[in-house]
C-alpha cells in the first residue's frame, strides 16, 4: 500500500513539473515521451496505435564482466497482447526464445534441452496470461511523477546530441522496494528515443546500447516463426517449461 506523503507527492507533482521553467521542454515532459511508446506494447487500453516495439541492444560497458562479453547483442520484439522473441547469447552460444500466442518455440533444441530442469510432478497447471501492464492507462499518464529527474549537459551518441536524464525513484518507493542507491541515466534522442542507457549502484553499473529501436502498429508475422535454416533444430515447449527454462536462464546468468 502506498504511504499517504507518496499519494500527496503524486497529485503535487503533476502541478509543479508543468510549472513555467526552462524555455526547452521540461524534463518531466521528456520522459514521458520517452515512456509512451515503450509502454504502448504492454497497455489492454492505449491512444498509441503502435503496439509492437522491435529493438537492438548492445552490451557497451560492465562491471566485472569478461571484456570478449562487450559488443555482446541482444534483439527483443514484443506486440500486444502475446507475442515475444528474445535472440541472446547465452554461455557461449546464441538462444532464440519465442512465444506467437500459444505456441512457444526455442531454437537450438540441444542448448535449451540441456537447460530445462527435470519436470516435476504437480497438478498444478500454468498459464501464460496476456503481456499486460496491471496499470490502466490513467494511472501510467503519472508514471514519470514517480521518478526525481535531473538533466545533464547534453552529449553526442552516434553523432546525435541528445539529452541526458537522470532518474531515481522518490525516496519512499525506493526505500520500500530496496533499491535507494539505484539511479539510470537514459541518452534521449530528439525523436525522444532512449540512444544509450545506464543503470548503476555503487561499485556496479551497466551501460546498454541501443541500436536500434522501432515501433509500428503490427510486426511481420514471420517476426515469430522459426526460419527455414533454423525449423529442424527447433523445440517447441509447453508453458511449464517455458517457465523452467526462464528460470534456468536467470540462474545461469546470476552465477
Amino acid at each position: 500500500m502506498i504511504a499517504p506523503k507518496v499519494l500527496s507527492l503524486l497529485l503535487l507533482l503533476p502541478v509543479l513539473i508543468a510549472a513555467p521553467g526552462h524555455a526547452e521542454e521540461n524534463r518531466y515532459d521528456v520522459l514521458a515521451r520517452v515512456l509512451d511508446p515503450l509502454l504502448a506494447p504492454f497497455e489492454r487500453q492505449t491512444p498509441n496505435p503502435n503496439r509492437s516495439m522491435d529493438a537492438e541492444f548492445s552490451l557497451v560497458a560492465m562491471t566485472g564482466v569478461p571484456p570478449q562479453f562487450i559488443g555482446t547483442k541482444v534483439r527483443l520484439a514484443v506486440e500486444y497482447p502475446d507475442k515475444m522473441y528474445i535472440h541472446a547469447p547465452l554461455l557461449g552460444e546464441e538462444l532464440t526464445v519465442c512465444r506467437n500466442a500459444k505456441d512457444i518455440w526455442v531454437y537450438p533444441a540441444a542448448k535449451a534441452g540441456a537447460l530445462l530442469p527435470q519436470p516435476k510432478d504437480s497438478k498444478k497447471k500454468v498459464r501464460l496470461g496476456d503481456l499486460e501492464l496491471p496499470f490502466s492507462q490513467a494511472q501510467l499518464v503519472f508514471l514519470p511523477a514517480l521518478f526525481q529527474v535531473k538533466e545533464y549537459a547534453e552529449e553526442q551518441v552516434n553523432g546525435v546530441s541528445c539529452r541526458i536524464l537522470e532518474l531515481s525513484l522518490l525516496p519512499e518507493i525506493a526505500h520500500s522496494l530496496g533499491i535507494e542507491e539505484w539511479l539510470a541515466r537514459l541518452w534521449v534522442g530528439p525523436d525522444y528515443k532512449i540512444a544509450k542507457l545506464e543503470v548503476l549502484k555503487p561499485g556496479w553499473h551497466v551501460v546498454v546500447g541501443v541500436d536500434r529501436l522501432a515501433f509500428a502498429p503490427k510486426l511481420s508475422g514471420t517476426t515469430w516463426k522459426p526460419t527455414p535454416e533454423q525449423s529442424p533444430e527447433v523445440m517447441h515447449l509447453k508453458t511449464a517449461q517455458l517457465v523452467g527454462l526462464m528460470e534456468a536462464i536467470g540462474q545461469s546468468l546470476g552465477k
